[in-house]
Parts: structure tokens; C-alpha cells; sequence
């Protein structure tokens, strides 16, 4: 399971494949092995924040 870990297959995935009833029983095993670089999240959050059509305004706080 770790090369699936390794390849980037996500934790959903590699519990069903594993045959876990849980994805945390994935997470609690494998999960030294994921990355804690979390910049791809942040930068998908802050790309939800842009305006990419005419008809979209930034929401202002």
C-alpha cells in the first residue's frame, strides 16, 4: 500500500483497495506517508476566490 501512498493514489481509494471497512484505518496506519505539504489545497482555495466570469463578484468580507 505504500507505493499507492507513493504514486499519489488517494486515501478513499487505497482503503477500498486495501479492503478497509474505514478510510481511517487507512489514515491511521499510512499516514506518516502522505505529505503534509498542504500548498496544492491552498492554492485550489485561493483559486475559488478569483473571478473568471462576468457574471461572478468577488464577495467582500
Amino acid at each position: 500500500m505504500s507505493l499507492c501512498v507513493a504514486a499519489g493514489i488517494p486515501p478513499l481509494k487505497i482503503a477500498r483497495f486495501a479492503g478497509h471497512a474505514q478510510v481511517t484505518t487507512t489514515l491511521s496506519v499510512y499516514a506518516h506517508l502522505f505529505e503534509d505539504d498542504q500548498s496544492g489545497a491552498m492554492s485550489a482555495l485561493e483559486a475559488m476566490g478569483l473571478s473568471t466570469s462576468v457574471n461572478a463578484r468577488r464577495l467582500h468580507c
